[in-house]
């Protein structure tokens, strides 16, 4: 009570959280609604994907209407000063687009019926993925690998494996990531000129692994910075400060070092503001859900919406956020396949 504007922040927190958990019931009170819930993610994925396409070309060749600020008045809504001449869909950012693909894309990928449609939405999607300059692609990339390997070897034990010398199609799975590598480096230079005369290896690895770079010139260092901050608060609060209380509490103790206070990190702003008892809750809502589906599965939906689940969650959390608005829809579709599994 004694710090300004931190009981003004956790009211709000505590708003918004629960007008998560409305989404959360919206689901699970209306299962007989989960194709429309599920035609609701792909639309979005196919919208967010049409317009980073068209967002991508309009930036390079001039066209209009891509700067969604002008339309929806806000501050940085369309990240005209920092990302004009990338890709972030309807969102304000990359990183955000890339949370969102996390969670919709293998559930997109294995409900969507129609062949052409979806073959076409989902070539443009990669492009799209890879322009966008987030280095949480890589966590997408790892979902999709985790699908393939959880669909293929489902269920195996060591004793199996040993008596039935069942091995791992090692081809296969090179074949995907020279194939993402192909499309990546593409997509890095955008011609065939620029590749001949200016490949670079370092700007590729760079690419992938910006993001885990904190060396003082590097674009993570200040990420880094907060983070180390954020952590040596937690200390002082070992029962929580409170939800949404992080940014101030940053704000008030590290003023020159801190971008709006953000910590960066999920993980760090969940133990800061829940705190040991509230931080292994939040991990059991996810591993809880995630479990059930993978041991009671009965389809490749169920897996799709296991690894969506968990790559949602990571990267989430690695873009600085605890929960997104489609995590709770995808808790909802969690909780609504184990009931089904139940009654079964």
């Amino acid at each position: 009570m004694e710090i300004s504007g931190l009981l003004d922040k956790y009211l709000k927190g505590i708003v918004t959280l629960g007008l998560n958990v409305v989404i959360y019931f919206a689901v699970i009170m209306r299962p007989d609604q989960k194709k429309a819930v599920l035609r609701g993610i792909i639309i979005g994925f196919a919208l967010n994907v049409s317009y980073g396409l068209y967002q991508y070309l309009g930036n390079k060749n001039g066209f209009p209407f891509t700067n969604l600020s002008n339309l929806f008045p806000q501050g940085d809504y369309g990240n005209e000063l920092v990302y004009f001449n990338y890709v972030s869909g309807f969102f304000l950012e990359p990183a955000h687009l890339l949370k969102f693909f996390c969670g919709s894309f293998l559930v997109s990928l294995i409900y969507w019926k129609s062949s052409y449609f979806k073959t076409m939405i989902f070539c443009i999607a990669l492009f799209v993925l890879l322009v966008s300059t987030s280095s949480l692609v890589v966590i997408l990339l790892s979902g999709l690998i985790l699908f393939y390997v959880f669909c293929n070897y489902n269920k195996f034990n060591l004793k199996k494996l040993k008596n039935q010398g069942y091995q791992l199609k090692i081809k296969s799975l090179t074949g995907i990531l020279v194939f993402w590598i192909f499309l990546l480096s593409i997509s890095l230079f955008l011609n065939w000129e620029t590749i001949l005369s200016n490949f670079n290896i370092e700007r590729y690895l760079n690419f992938i692994f910006e993001g885990l770079s904190i060396s003082e010139d590097s674009t993570s260092s200040v990420r880094a910075s907060s983070m180390f901050n954020a952590l040596s608060l937690i200390a002082e609060y070992p029962l929580g400060a409170g939800l949404n209380s992080s940014a101030t509490l940053m704000l008030i103790n590290f003023p020159g070092s801190t971008v709006g206070g953000a910590t960066f990190n999920g993980f760090i702003t969940s133990i800061l503001e829940l705190g040991i008892i509230g931080l292994f809750s939040y991990f059991y809502i996810f591993v809880n859900s995630i479990r059930q589906l993978y041991v009671n599965n009965n389809s490749k939906y169920e897996i799709a919406l296991a690894v969506a689940l968990f790559t949602a969650f990571i990267a989430t959390n690695l873009e600085g956020a605890i929960f997104s608005e489609l995590i709770w829809v995808l808790l909802g579709l969690s909780t609504i396949s184990r009931r089904e599994f139940i009654t079964a």
